[in-house]
């Protein structure tokens, strides 16, 4: 999978957060007590509630973000086969200009990283996603109607340009409106969002792929304009983030926001204590924006910064990078018909919403180390399966296609393929979105989770610009860089990852002060674990 607002619910702080309320510093510290001494699970929300119901209703246009993601980036996935594609642009499924199409995006989205967080800010949640909107709609016109490669460029960088804009206004308006208990859910809903648009983009191209014409590969780009048409349509009448509002100088709006959707109208205790963490959050939050002074001034700080960034690296270089050009993978084992290749596309997809649901279920109960550790061994042992048949079904030849994929080894290369992206789905979509912001504490969470983005988006363009050349050049060899690469993160993250399941920001403050934030991690009741 690609980089993209799935692998980010930030809750990216505004730097207006000197604005408040008046007195609001000279009650900080009592309002922290407060916030400790009464727990949430006192004041559950009822998920039928007439308020939540709304909420419901409201969380539908933010949730299409994360859509349009999906679609977009499998979009091109499935149009890349295309004969029709081909021929027009004058290009193969693989080589160095389908490198550049396809990195183009991560690139547009590592370039303007900086001012998703100044939309986000001066505009509020829904600017952000208005703006982001519109953005994506430019990127979709120049890439549907494309009548040359710099068209072509050109769609792409603007689509990963919205899809950037849109990391710092989407995934924390989300956070931001959900009920504390409510938000581990509305994380894997985000993911799975992400897993439905690529699967609706591929169906679409399954159908479209019989077309005589130019429109078989036009015709899926121009659907992608639905969804944000829709949002640029309909976010500016959904109700402004309540921290934003607390952040600049709007608390009886941010009160009254908390109240209809968490309260049913009503002030409750559950409304009082949302708008006290909001106080503590905007206090312990930096003062400006960009600020990283604080970030890992300390060993303990630069420790979760570390677990933050390589959670961003390897959210990307797993292998998943493999799956955007699945295609091309099915033909190098003897898959010619294009719509066969498209429908074993869109079944790795389906098998990975499966996965990441189970693996969203699994988060909290097997614990965010061992799947990691497990689950990364197991995407480097099915890429070393999936290899060896390839090769075996080539006679050893790197890169030249065999004529069919009626033998074991072709077959196998599939199944193999398939079985990767589920133990990559069940591993890594739940926890690129949930593990860096439990490891970074408050104060490094807004600046940490940027530069965790931007690593993730870096790693994004590193893979997706070489795979396709090595795909021509090397052929199945193109395997074994990922699978030495993820034996080589099993290892890192046996050594390094910091067990956080479970545990209060007292505790991880305390684990990731000790010599050994690993052992610290594991031990419970004077014991150790895992």
């Amino acid at each position: 999978m690609s980089n993209d607002l799935r692998h980010s619910l930030p809750r990216t702080e505004t730097k207006s957060t000197e604005v408040g309320v008046e007195g609001s510093q000279d009650r900080g510290e009592g309002v922290r007590k407060r916030v400790e001494s009464a727990p949430l699970v006192d004041t559950h929300v009822n998920p039928l509630s007439p308020g939540m119901i709304k909420l419901y209703g409201v969380w539908c246009v933010p949730l299409l973000a994360t859509f349009m993601a999906g679609y977009g980036v499998s979009s091109m996935t499935a149009i890349n086969p295309m004969p029709s594609y081909q021929n027009y642009f004058k290009f193969r499924d693989v080589g160095v200009s389908t490198g550049l199409i396809f990195a183009m995006w991560p690139i547009a989205a590592c370039s303007l990283f900086w001012l998703g967080p100044i939309l986000a800010d001066r505009l509020g949640r829904k600017g952000g996603m208005f703006i982001s909107s519109l953005v994506y709609v430019v990127g979709t016109c120049l890439l549907a109607f494309a009548r040359g490669f710099a068209m072509l460029l050109a769609g792409r960088f603007f689509l990963g340009a919205a899809v950037g804009l849109m990391q710092p206004a989407a995934p924390p308006y989300i956070v931001e409106l959900a009920p504390p208990l409510n938000r581990g859910l509305l994380t894997g809903l985000f993911n799975c969002c992400w897993l439905l648009g690529s699967a609706l983009a591929t169906l679409v191209s399954i159908f479209s792929n019989d077309i005589q014409t130019d429109w078989s590969w036009r015709l899926p780009l121009t659907l992608q304009l639905i969804p944000p048409i829709i949002m640029a349509s309909a976010v500016l009448f959904l109700p402004e983030s309540p921290r934003w509002l607390f952040a600049h100088g709007k608390p009886d709006q941010a009160k009254a926001v908390l109240s209809k959707y968490h309260g049913n109208g009503s002030y409750t205790p559950l409304v009082a204590k949302e708008l006290d963490q909001i106080v503590v959050s905007l206090e312990t939050s930096p003062k400006k924006m960009f600020d990283y002074s604080n970030l890992a001034n300390t060993k303990g700080k630069a420790y979760r910064v570390m677990l933050a960034l390589l959670m961003g690296a390897f959210g990307q270089l797993s292998g998943n990078t493999l799956m955007i050009f699945a295609p091309s993978l099915y033909k190098q084992v003897g898959m010619k018909s294009v719509r066969q290749q498209l429908i074993m596309t869109l079944i790795p997809t389906l098998v990975g919403l499966g996965s990441a649901i189970l693996g969203t279920y699994c988060t909290d109960r097997l614990g965010r180390r061992p799947m990691l550790t497990f689950g990364t061994f197991l995407c480097a042992l099915f890429l070393a399966f999936a290899m060896a048949c390839s090769a075996i079904s080539l006679n050893g030849r790197a890169t030249i296609s065999v004529q069919n994929y009626n033998d074991a080894a072709a077959k196998g290369t599939i199944a193999f393929l398939i079985l990767f992206y589920a133990a990559y789905s069940w591993a890594y979509i739940p926890l690129v979105a949930v593990y860096p912001p439990e490891v970074l504490s408050m104060e490094q969470r807004s600046t940490g989770m940027g530069l965790m983005v931007l690593t993730l988006n870096l790693a994004s363009v590193l893979g997706q610009l070489t795979t396709p050349i090595a795909l021509q050049k090397i052929g199945w060899w193109t395997y074994l860089p990922w699978v030495c690469w993820d034996l080589i993160e099993t290892v890192v993250w046996y050594c390094l990852a910091v067990e956080t399941k479970g545990r209060t920001l007292e505790e991880l403050d305390q684990i990731f002060d000790a010599v050994n934030p690993v052992r610290s991690s594991l031990v419970v009741a004077g014991k150790e674990q895992g």
